[in-house]
Order: structure tokens, then C-alpha cells, then sequence
């Protein structure tokens, strides 16, 4: 797919979708870019494919030189329960346009809308982290992303969250709770409890696969968190989180 397309400025690009010698120039604009976060990399691509076996529609625009100067990644998901529509992205909270300006980024909408109408799915989804559509896309507000920035010490966070929390926090450290921050060998422990609290929430289970490729395709952006609470039995109860670090250094969950 390759178009030529004209913004409202009567400004040319030409939009089209990715290919593997694409990589190192869309990582790189995925990086210099405000916005851009792990999600949008070009890597999601083919471990989607490869692992999730949905397919990959990314896009990206490119000015009259030759440079991109808009990405959108975007994942053409089919389901029996949820249906088929794309989105950008699936499995994360992040995704949506990436563009050097408001009329590049409509113009890699138009495009997503161009494939949807192809495809005959039921709608398109962007997760943005802040806003990049217009006011014409109905937003849906039932999830919502909550980031706190962190002081520079234990005392002046503890100052901040106030005496109810701190006290919350103080709690499981008196009854012994410890936590460990490691890579792959916790996988194992890791998958038990996701697949207990799936279970509970009646969602179904991705693969154990899907976190192992996490770890193999970005090894420096993965952690699993554990929290370990220690019985007087000797037996221990763990509770694992998974998470990626954006490439500022921050978690998310």
C-alpha cells in the first residue's frame, strides 16, 4: 500500500506501510519524538505477528525528501468475542499517532480509515497517552492512565501521599513483606500468579511465550516485579508483576 496524500495545507506526503528495511529510521523517529514511547517500536511488530499471530498494518508518512515525519502503528485484531477492528496499540496502554505536526497526523487517520473500510472492521482505537485526535472521535473515558511523579527521596514521597497511605504502606512491612526486582528466571513464578488472577477475573490467558519474546526482543527494558511475604509456616506466598520501562527510565506496569 502506497499513497499520496495532501494535507489542508496543500502539502504532499506519501503514506505507506512498513517494511523491514523501514526499522532503524522508524525507531529512530520513535525516539526523538515527545511522544514516543517502547510501545510504538518497530520490533511490537513482528512479535505480535510471530507470537499473537495478528496482523500488523503499521504506517508511516513521508515528506517530499524522503523522511518520515509520521508513524502509526496499528494491529488488525480478530476475536470471536471482541470482533475485528484495529488498534494502536493492543495489549498495552500506549500507541496512537506519532507526527511532526496536526496535519500529518491527519493524514495517517485518513489512511488508518482508508485500511479499516478495506479490512470492514467495526472501528479503529487509538490509546493515545495524551490527546492526538480531534474533537470529531468520540472518546471513550472508562480507562484512564494515572502518573505520579516522583520526588527525589523516600521521606519527601512519604510527605506527599499523606498519613492514611503511609500508614497502608507501613503495614506489610511490619508483617514482612519483602520485594525483589529480577529479569527471565521469574517467568515461571511470575506466569503462576498472572494465570490465577486471570482466572479470577474470568479473562483469558496470553501464552507464556508472549512474556519470554518481551524479554528476548527488549532484554533491557524488562523487569518482573515480585513482592514475597514470608509465613510463619516457612512457606511463601509470591505476588509478580510484569513490567517494561520506557526509554526515560520510568515503569510502567
Amino acid at each position: 500500500m502506497k499513497h499520496k496524500m495532501i494535507d489542508g495545507n496543500n502539502v504532499s506526503y506519501v503514506v505507506s506501510e512498513l517494511s523491514d528495511s523501514d526499522a532503524v529510521e522508524w525507531d529512530r523517529y520513535v525516539d526523538q519524538h515527545p511522544e514516543g514511547t517502547l510501545f510504538h517500536k518497530f520490533a511490537w511488530a513482528s512479535l505480535i505477528k510471530e507470537v499473537l499471530h495478528q496482523k500488523p498494518r503499521y504506517l508511516k508518512a513521508q515528506n517530499s525528501a524522503g523522511n518520515i515525519v509520521g508513524v502509526l502503528p496499528l494491529v488488525n485484531l480478530k476475536s470471536v468475542v471482541f470482533g475485528n477492528f484495529l488498534v494502536s496499540m493492543p495489549y498495552f496502554n500506549y500507541g496512537g499517532v506519532l507526527a511532526d505536526s496536526e496535519e500529518v497526523a491527519s493524514v495517517l487517520v485518513n489512511a488508518s480509515t482508508d485500511i479499516a473500510d478495506k479490512l470492514n472492521v467495526s472501528h479503529v482505537q487509538y490509546r493515545c497517552s495524551s490527546e492526538c485526535m480531534t474533537e470529531s472521535f468520540p472518546v471513550a473515558k472508562h480507562k484512564v492512565n494515572m502518573i505520579l511523579d516522583l520526588p527525589e527521596s523516600q521521606d519527601a514521597l512519604g510527605k506527599s501521599i499523606g498519613s492514611k497511605r503511609r500508614s497502608q504502606i507501613k503495614r506489610p512491612i511490619r508483617e514482612g513483606v519483602s520485594h525483589k526486582i529480577g529479569g527471565r528466571e521469574l517467568i515461571d513464578d511470575f506466569y503462576e500468579v498472572f494465570c490465577i488472577n486471570m482466572r479470577d477475573l474470568g479473562t483469558p490467558v496470553y501464552s507464556k511465550k508472549l512474556f519470554e519474546s518481551i524479554f528476548d526482543t527488549f532484554p533491557d527494558n524488562t523487569n518482573i516485579f515480585g513482592h514475597i511475604k514470608c509465613y510463619r509456616t516457612g512457606t511463601k506466598k509470591t505476588n509478580l508483576t510484569f513490567g517494561t520501562k520506557k526509554p526515560r527510565g520510568a515503569r510502567t506496569i
